[in-house]
């Protein structure tokens, strides 16, 4: 059995060959203080490990917030449990919060941490002389610093990550393996950029002219404000003149593709596979469903949802739901019901036309 110490809160992962299960210390009263919730049942419980609700035994703890796993709740051994008020069966010690997702998460942040990198300059990175590099910040083997860069305190930088020249990274960012920044570009406090994605490469910029395409240089960068999370093997284009810019606590799934001059708001979700056209103006929350799509030079207002394979094919005002084809998402619904009919509709048509063509039969 293999157990790896972080050295956060006494916390530390092992393998018990059904996972990794996270191994704490903690009394239920102790944990309900982290969390900011209401004991109900033996406070003094000890806790010894955070777990799903099928893999929980007597001294771990987990969380109930989906009605989909009502089951998995009636049947988990879990010592203590995250639950709403109304959730309550009274067979077990719980914690009773608003949001049992969100005090899970809060359990997790302040029990443990990823065990990240201690600073320091790999001796095998490469690293322009004109490069400003903060004290604090830790860059590992084979990453590359181009000219004039600035990396702030407390980031990190993976092997493999390529940073070109003129670019801005902020204090606290995580840059994971084989990233790619592009020169002249910005990525602010705080931001976590998984491996393999690409920021600031050119725009699809190209005039097609007597049958060929001649690419338009693309001048423009990409600013990504603070506080985004940017999935594994994502793609943002920077602009053509202007930056392409990704707003503060916006968070990105992986394989999602951004395009030149493409202007976000703040807190926006974009879920996996979807993709954003040249130009495009998106709000605060918008929220992009997986392989949902935004057409070019669009508006798309504050809180708009586009569903999984939606598009957004033209503007949209703010708080609107889009379905498929650029459907409002009720709509939609409507005609989605009606074609489940459209065989019966058929036959009842050709029905209704044999009938006027014996009425009119009759007539002549």
């Amino acid at each position: 059995m293999n157990t790896v110490e972080f050295s956060f809160c006494r916390a530390r992962f092992k393998n018990d060959n059904r996972g990794m299960k996270k191994l704490i210390d903690l009394t239920v009263s102790e944990i309900a203080a982290k969390v900011g919730g209401k004991v109900l049942g033996d406070g003094t419980l000890r806790i010894l490990g955070v777990a799903t609700l099928d893999s929980a035994g007597p001294q771990d703890i987990s969380f109930f917030h989906n009605p989909k796993y009502v089951q998995s709740f009636r049947d988990s051994k879990a010592g203590c449990v995250l639950i709403r008020e109304d959730s309550i069966d009274h067979s077990r010690t719980f914690i009773v919060c608003d949001d049992p997702y969100l005090a899970f998460g809060t359990l997790l942040q302040g029990i443990w941490r990823e065990s990240l990198p201690k600073p320091g300059v790999s001796e095998r990175a490469i690293i322009a002389d004109s490069a400003k590099v903060a004290e604090g910040v830790c860059i590992r083997e084979n990453a590359v610093i181009g000219e004039r860069t600035t990396i702030e305190k407390g980031a990190i930088v993976y092997p493999g990550v390529v940073i070109g020249d003129d670019c801005e990274i902020g204090p606290d960012t995580i840059l994971y393996a084989n990233v790619s920044i592009y020169s002249g570009c910005k990525v602010g406090a705080r931001v976590i950029v998984h491996s393999g994605s690409v920021i600031g490469a050119d725009g699809f910029g190209f005039a097609t002219v007597g049958g060929k395409h001649h690419k338009i240089p693309q001048l423009g960068g990409v600013i990504v404000e603070d506080d985004v999370e940017i999935g594994a093997c994502v793609t943002i284009d920077r602009g053509t003149l202007e930056s392409t810019r990704i707003g503060r606590g916006t968070k990105i799934d992986n394989h999602v593709q951004v395009g030149h001059n493409v202007q976000t708001g703040e807190n926006c979700l974009f879920v996996s596979q979807s993709g954003i056209s040249g130009s495009a103006k998106l709000g605060n929350n918008v929220i992009l469903g997986g392989q949902a799509g935004v057409a070019g030079h669009v508006t798309i207002g504050d809180r708009v949802m586009v569903s999984g394979q939606g598009g957004a094919t033209k503007s949209f005002p703010a708080d609107s739901v889009v379905g498929h084809l650029g459907i409002p998402h009720a709509e939609y619904m409507r005609v989605l019901a009606l074609s489940r009919k459209l065989p019966e509709m058929q036959k009842r048509i050709k029905e209704l036309e044999a009938a006027v063509a014996g009425l009119r039969a009759n007539e002549n």
